[in-house]
């Protein structure tokens, strides 16, 4: 039996979807207007706003102003050329913490689903990680 396009769009939203709102890792699609189509419950609660608020708004629209002009341009980019950007490093605040500064990794993928141009994002919050790395960084220059 051949796995339809639709079908296998149909099994990626149901994934995106069920990622519990804890996870470090966030996916969304966008269509060609830059504007959330899909977006994990996790990426919302990165976001710090329901999901149901994302469909249809840009990012502007949700995150504060320096980090949705990067990441908007960003968008675009993939869109545009059709080639994907990966290992992006981001920092910044948002809604559900806004006086944290957090880092992320992002990738943005152009996708061709039924003739349409969309870019599909993926984030992973890598602020602990980073935080760790710099205790240590620091140790290691007190040590020495």
């Amino acid at each position: 039996m051949r796995v339809t396009r639709e079908d296998q769009a149909l099994a990626a939203s149901a994934l995106v979807q069920g990622l519990q709102a804890d996870a470090p890792i966030g996916f969304a699609v966008h269509d060609e207007q830059l504007r959330y189509e899909l977006i994990s419950n996790s990426l919302a609660e990165i976001n710090g706003r329901p999901a149901a608020e994302h469909f249809g708004r840009r990012v502007g629209e949700i995150l504060p102003p320096e980090l949705a002009a990067p990441v908007e341009a960003l968008l675009a980019e993939v869109r545009d050329t059709g080639i994907a950007r990966t290992g992006i490093e981001l920092d910044g605040t948002t809604d559900a913490r806004p006086d944290e500064i957090r880092t992320w990794v992002a990738g943005y993928h152009p996708m061709a689903l039924a003739g349409r141009r969309l870019v599909g994002a993926v984030l992973v919050d890598v602020t602990d990680r980073r935080r760790a790395q710099q205790a240590l960084s620091e140790s290691e220059a007190i040590l020495s």
